[in-house]
């Protein structure tokens, strides 16, 4: 089993750990140990954005099937991680689901194959020290991206809030 205990984003150099998890464990008799492949979209997204809405389309394969897709996001108003299962559209051969997004959010995609092998798309990097300087070695971490909700009334908060003043 391989559980990471955080993201770490290379192009602002922000470390996110986990402070608890919840786990599901797959577990299956197969000697099938591949994981399910998922189509990076580089340089588009997995996600579109309508007002306030995320729109996620995401391609997997693997010979056994896929079971799920998921959406696991970071809400960064909670600092809390959650997950949006994604249905499957035959018509467009993609798994697809949509998010009401209340504030930014970072997200990483995971498929889990029919025989509970789950597959994620990394990013690896040389692991350096506090100033730049290589230690030899690399990190991998799950790929994350980021949607950040435009300024739309030009206030310079990101996130949409509605106050309630009283009478």
């Amino acid at each position: 089993m391989v559980v990471h205990t955080g993201t770490y984003d290379s192009g602002s150099q922000t470390e996110s750990r986990f402070n608890n998890m919840q786990l599901v464990v797959y577990y299956s008799n197969s000697a099938d140990t591949t994981p399910p492949d998922i189509t990076d979209p580089d340089p588009l997204l997995f996600h579109s954005l309508s007002g306030l809405t995320a729109s996620f389309q995401v391609t997997a394969a693997d010979a056994s099937g896929i079971y799920r897709v998921l959406i696991i996001y970071d809400d960064t108003r909670t600092n809390s991680w959650k997950n949006l299962d994604l249905a499957y559209n035959s018509g467009s051969g993609k798994w697809e689901g949509s998010l009401l997004l209340k504030g930014n959010i970072e997200y990483l995609v995971q498929a889990v194959d029919n025989n509970g092998n789950v597959g994620t798309l990394l990013e690896t990097a040389e692991d350096l020290s506090g100033i730049g300087a290589e230690y030899g070695s690399e990190w991998t971490a799950p790929m994350t991206y980021l949607i950040a909700l435009p300024d739309a009334d030009g206030d310079s908060l990101r996130t949409p809030t509605k106050i309630s003043m009283p009478a």
